[in-house]
């Protein structure tokens, strides 16, 4: 599962759209609108009124699609594809107006600066990656060869990963949603035999430095459910609750940060000093099916069906 292809964009082809009011008569007042040039980003809507009641269709309904108002006299304006078009409200009595509609593709954001002066990225979208090359020390992002992340038991599904990722580009992020049935769910960022030198190295290196080195990741959601991120095998119960209190095995973990349930972007910063000890003697050992390697990072979601879990931004950093 490649966690930088969990988005989709979905644009459909709308015919060309015309009110026509039923039973409204002309009255002789003059025809203007509100606007006689739009400038639309790919996805982006708009408003266009018109002084008197009209017929409203697009030149280009590959451009731009329409949505008219059920009093005739303003449009929604939605832009599709890159291109021109152009806009016209026609009367009965014949007047008519044109506004020419330009949609642009939506700017990436990209380049954005991750914290820290060194960093191990997990999670971590190509155009923030080549941003921050000089940073990284050792790139364990997911690759599908050495470098993997496994949906325990299929407890979770694909999620919808629409909009932009935490550093506003579209490359992606990590989005699941819980099955309702197998009653827990758990996923994790697994490392294979062939990283265990860099893997090593990492460990050794919190241990020489641990008040420097913190584990940082960025979740939005819309539903108030708590999730459990842990790291290096849980070592010394390296674990973090997000959102509220999570119980796993019997322990609770007390929250270690709140967010708003907005749909937006929120990050943490979790210092990695307090397990630095026990993180220094964690080795690579043989998974439940025999598979040498190590779960860098991990997340349980609890077993209610529906639950969310978007993820971006996971990397480790040494200020």
């Amino acid at each position: 599962m490649k966690a930088n292809k969990f988005f989709a964009v979905a644009m459909a082809a709308l015919a060309m759209v015309a009110c026509k009011p039923s039973g409204d008569e002309p009255t002789g007042d003059k025809l203007d609108l509100s606007k006689t040039s739009l400038s639309l980003m790919v996805g982006e809507e708009q408003t266009v009124e018109a002084t008197v009641v009209a017929d409203f269709t697009i030149s280009d309904e590959k451009v731009a699609a329409l949505t008219p108002a059920n009093d005739g006299k303003s449009v929604k304006v939605k832009g599709l594809a890159k291109g021109s078009a152009f806009l016209t409200a026609k009367t009965k009595d014949g007047q008519s107006k044109t506004c020419a509609v330009a949609v642009v593709e939506e700017q990436q954001g990209g380049g954005a600066e991750v914290k820290g002066s060194k960093i191990w990225p997990i999670l971590l979208d190509g155009q923030t990656f080549e941003a921050n090359a000089a940073k990284v020390v050792a790139d364990f992002r997911v690759d599908d060869t050495n470098r993997f992340l496994y949906v325990w038991e299929n407890t979770y599904a694909k999620g919808d990963a629409k909009g932009k990722n935490f550093y506003g580009n579209k490359e992606g992020f990590t989005s699941l949603t819980v099955n309702a049935g197998p009653g827990w769910s758990g996923c994790g960022f697994f490392l294979d035999a062939t990283n265990k030198e860099a893997y090593d190295a990492l460990c050794k290196a919190i241990a020489a430095d641990p008040e420097n080195f913190y584990m940082h990741v960025a979740i939005k959601s819309t539903d108030n459910k708590a999730h459990l991120m842990y790291a290096f095998n849980k070592a010394e119960n390296a674990a973090w609750a997000i959102g509220g209190n999570f119980e796993d095995n019997g322990k609770t973990y007390t929250s270690a940060g709140s967010f708003e349930r907005d749909g937006e972007w929120h990050e943490f910063d979790f210092a990695l000093a307090p397990f630095a000890a026990k993180i220094a003697t964690v080795s690579m050992v043989p998974d439940d099916k025999g598979k040498v390697g190590a779960n860098l990072v991990c997340f349980l979601s609890g077993g209610v069906g529906g639950t969310m879990l978007d993820i971006d931004a996971i990397y480790i950093y040494q200020k």
